[in-house]
């Protein structure tokens, strides 16, 4: 089953950025080599609609700052996207869907909640 027929997957520019930088630790954590992260890396992107930053209204901004603030401010363009986008955003880190969560239980998705979906 492809993921992409049953989700739509959207992202801030800053996804590119996060990817780069990240790609080493990414390598380690998963123990693929070069090639097959590229390979990895090239369908996910394929699969992931980038949206520019400067789209996202102030208002959800503003919000998204408010919601990250405690936790990660470098999460904010996530947050504002998908508050802009009026739709859950799907993360890993634990303390950043916690954090949110608990004032806004109906923003976030974990990996757990996507595999049930499926």
């Amino acid at each position: 089953m492809d993921l992409d027929d049953r989700f739509d997957f959207y992202g801030p520019e800053l996804l590119l950025e996060e990817i780069e930088r990240y790609s080493e630790k990414l390598m380690r954590y998963t123990k693929i080599d070069l090639d097959n992260f590229y390979k990895i890396k090239t369908w996910l992107l394929d699969s992931i609609n980038i949206i520019e930053e400067e789209l996202i209204s102030n208002k959800s901004w503003k919000e998204a700052f408010e919601l990250v603030k405690d936790v990660d401010v470098d999460d904010t363009p996530f947050v504002a996207l998908a508050i802009q986008l009026n739709c859950q955003l799907w993360t890993g880190d634990k303390k950043l869907a916690g954090s949110i969560y608990h004032k806004n239980e109906k923003l976030i998705l974990n990996t757990q909640e996507v595999l049930k979906l499926l």
